[in-house]
């Protein structure tokens, strides 16, 4: 085989043999030209998802040959689990925080239900980034129960859906941080710089930056009319996230933090941002708290014990427990001097 595959059985006849993960490791051998013919993707992803874990990263970048991939995976057990996995970890970016991939793996984002309707009030998740390659998915396990659990009675913020803008991006390299690699802007072909600080604590923003693109903020020549049609585009994601808490608390609800361990020391940087606006804010914070793969393993079971805790109200105290073996989970609502007191 020339390629490292039977090409004489004809592409698309041996495309339709991958349907097994057995079958699809004949990718991972094929030689570059055979993971990027399109054809041959296309139809293998269709007959079996995972089989793009050996595609190409062009076709990875592919929406069709993605949304195949992913519709394939929809038909089998777990099917908006698997097929949330597979944008994490196989979809290339931008791709993996597409509206229409996110909707097609139950990742939908509800901003439109919040602005089309206002009266329900809001619960804004806090949790570590989970739709991209290497990281935890147990937030967005988590995030697709709520959303059908939470369905009529709260609206739920997931911002790991988001593309998120910050304040301190800036077309000019940061100082102290010359070693930063850029990020290339896609549209105007621009190096920008500053991702570096974006989860700092010590940064100045804590959501109150009015910073509503920062392309403007770091280039005042910038032509905003080029997102008018969705004017948060590129705000800053404290401004956003901040937004989000202040509605929470005005409306009855609160922030739910899933935190990868125990304790204030496992959350993640941005989250830490988050909990010390929750705080300045006053809104009440619901903490869930256990091990990545109690997260990933028991989202069902996490969002009945959270129902338990915010007993249609989002104003109750309580903690609750469930094991598994030695591991275990913990749904506990804290006030936020709780917060200050374990710091």
């Amino acid at each position: 085989a020339a390629h490292g595959l039977p090409f004489l059985l004809g592409k698309k006849r041996l495309a339709k043999m991958v349907t097994t993960y057995e079958d699809s490791l004949y990718f991972e051998n094929a030689s570059e030209v055979v993971r990027s013919d399109r054809e041959v993707v296309l139809a293998a992803v269709s007959q079996y998802g995972w089989a793009i874990k050996y595609a190409s990263a062009e076709m990875r970048r592919d929406r069709q040959i993605v949304r195949a991939a992913m519709e394939n995976r929809l038909r089998a057990h777990n099917g908006l689990e698997q097929a949330a996995i597979l944008l994490a970890e196989h979809a290339e970016p931008p791709l993996n925080q597409d509206p229409e991939m996110l909707k097609l793996a139950g990742l939908e984002i509800e901003e439109r239900d919040i602005a089309r309707d206002g009266r329900l009030p809001e619960i804004v998740l806090s949790v570590r980034f989970s739709i991209g390659r290497g990281t935890q998915q147990g937030a967005s396990f988590i995030y697709q129960q709520m959303r059908g659990i939470f369905r009529g009675s709260f609206y739920v913020h997931f911002p790991n859906a988001y593309g998120k803008g910050f304040c301190g991006l800036t077309y000019n390299k940061v100082p102290g941080h010359t070693d930063e690699q850029p990020t290339l802007d896609d549209i105007s072909g621009r190096n920008y710089y500053g991702w570096c600080r974006n989860d700092d604590t010590s940064w100045r923003c804590q959501g109150q930056c009015a910073v509503r693109c920062w392309k403007k903020n770091a280039d005042p020549l910038h032509d905003c009319r080029e997102h008018a049609n969705d004017e948060l585009k590129y705000a800053c994601w404290r401004l956003v996230y901040r937004r989000h808490l202040e509605r929470a608390k005005d409306m009855g609800g609160c922030m739910v933090q899933v935190r990868e361990g125990e304790g204030v020391e496992s959350l993640g940087r941005g989250q830490v941002v988050e909990l010390e606006m929750a705080a300045e804010i006053g809104v009440r914070v619901v903490v869930i708290e256990g091990t990545p793969s109690m997260q990933f393993a028991y989202p069902g079971e996490i969002v009945g014990h959270l129902v338990k805790v915010l007993k249609g109200k989002c104003t109750d105290t309580g903690v609750l427990e469930f094991w598994n073996d030695d591991d275990r989970i913990v749904v506990e609502s804290q006030k936020m001097g709780d917060y200050y007191r374990s710091k």
